[in-house]
């Protein structure tokens, strides 16, 4: 129901963060500028900085960036983190070559790993004049103040010199997110995508995130497949796009959940035993390969063949293999030469082994190209020998841990026998010192029995002898 109004909004909504299209469908944005002449003003953007960005949270940690667009132009700074909730980049941007009424549009977002950067909030400017230091209070999606993130430029203006206006051909447009009118402030689909371009950020690129709405729930619109335009969508019912789009959706986005699943079990995997001394050396390298090897292929890619049932084969192996959510005390204890690390280490390489696989299997992203290629070519039987090497692994490791706990019980068990043993010995032996210490005591209380009964016989008889008259008893 949500997707179907998005897509009734989307027919009447005409203010959005992004670019608004071309009233004249004749002209593209090269012809209007071009038609500008002399008015054209040439406009040089520098980001200063950022303050009071939000506080997220995030276990890769996170970094911002700007982006500045005008019509079908889009300009990027690099990703920076944040301190103290201020971001610094001093980061000059290449020209613009506008109309004196063009606004610019600017971007701030959250760049996330494996999943959609995060929208912060936006603002749109016109430039007239040349200043520094300018404050942009940015708002969020809704157009209420965004935790009130302040962004500082310097906008230099001056008048274009150039005969020709500075714009590739062939320049890929950019993607708009228009803010529904409804109570429930859910973000519209995006209208139209550009690919990233910035050769120090990962080849994802999938669209951004309101902060305020919870979209990692919800089918992402990048997933499903794209919308016929306004002409093609009048003989359509909003609930048959709705649906035509929401099966699209859940089928990617399982795949992509299975796919970041596996990212962050090898990345738990690298978190658990970096501490461990002996193991990091070995086994955190190669944990660090598998997951950048995994990491390099994106979302998009995936969307390609999201109904190919070899890659989701694959990937599910590969999110399977890694579920040791239970297992922390036992990656811990693991030893330098353990025979678990050594397992654990092929499993690490076997999935680089399977990061090459699926790379080269995406390399025709056509799926009759790949019919034709891999008709044959016993590919299913290889991704079972991937998936079956891999679950193969983790039962070792899961069966090798059993056994040596197994092993440290008996041991544990051997160690209480033989102190049983001894404190039997010593009980006997304390036995023994009691009862000598007993008859000690007995001959010593029969010692004294027959002297008294001698003293009293001495003095008896003494008396007896004076009674009488014995001589030598006085």
């Amino acid at each position: 129901m949500a997707a179907a109004q998005d897509l009734e909004h989307e027919q009447m909504s005409s203010n959005s963060w992004g670019p608004s299209p071309s009233r004249n469908p004749g002209r593209g944005p090269r012809d209007a500028e071009s038609q500008g002449g002399p008015s054209q003003h040439r406009v040089e953007v520098t980001v200063l900085r950022a303050h009071n960005v939000p506080r997220l949270k995030n276990v890769f940690g996170l970094k911002f960036f700007v982006t500045v667009t005008s019509q079908a132009i889009e300009k990027k700074t690099p990703s920076v983190p944040a301190k103290r909730r201020t971001v610094r980049w001093g980061e000059s941007l290449s020209a613009f070559i506008l109309q004196p009424s063009t606004p610019l549009i600017l971007r701030l977002y959250a760049e996330r790993f494996a999943r959609r950067d995060i929208l912060i909030g936006a603002q749109e400017m016109i430039p007239v004049e040349s200043q520094t230091d300018i404050p942009c209070v940015l708002t969020n999606g809704d157009g209420q103040a965004g935790e009130s993130v302040t962004l500082y430029l310097t906008v230099i203006v001056s008048p274009n010199t150039t005969s020709d206006p500075i714009l590739p051909i062939n320049t890929p447009l950019i993607q708009s997110t228009t803010v529904n009118d409804s109570p429930s402030g859910e973000a519209e689909k995006p209208s139209m995508v550009q690919e990233s371009t910035n050769p120090t950020r990962s080849t994802i690129t999938t669209g951004p995130e309101i902060l305020s709405l919870p979209t990692d729930r919800l089918p992402s619109s990048e997933m499903s497949a794209p919308i016929p335009p306004a002409a093609d969508r009048r003989g359509v019912s909003p609930a048959e796009s709705a649906l035509h789009g929401t099966d699209e959706a859940i089928a990617t986005i399982n795949l992509s959940n299975k796919w970041e699943g596996a990212l962050g079990r090898i990345q738990w995997v690298m978190d658990t035993v970096s501490p461990v001394a002996g193991v990091r050396y070995i086994l955190h390298p190669y944990a660090k390969m598998a997951y950048g090897l995994l990491f390099a292929i994106p979302k998009t890619l995936l969307e390609q063949f999201q109904r190919d049932d070899n890659i989701g084969t694959l990937l599910v192996a590969m999110h399977d293999a890694f579920d040791f959510a239970n297992q922390e005390d036992r990656f811990k204890a693991i030893g330098h030469d353990s025979r678990q690390a050594q397992i654990l280490t092929l499993m690490l390489q076997h999935v680089c082994n399977c990061c090459d696989f699926i790379r080269s299997y995406a390399k025709d992203s056509q799926l009759w190209k790949r019919i034709l290629k891999n008709t044959g070519s016993q590919v299913d039987k290889k991704i079972e020998d991937f998936r079956a090497t891999l679950l193969k692994h983790q039962k070792a490791f899961l069966d090798e841990a059993n056994i040596t706990t197994e092993i440290t019980a008996l041991q544990i068990l051997d160690d209480v026998g033989i102190i049983s043993s001894q404190l039997d010995g010593m009980a006997t032996q304390l036995k023994w010192v009691s009862n000598q210490v007993s008859d000690a005591a007995r001959c010593k209380n029969q010692r004294n029995t027959i002297r008294d009964r001698f003293a009293i016989h001495t003095r008896q008889g003494l008396s007896y002898g004076n009674s009488r008259g014995v001589p030598g008893l006085h």
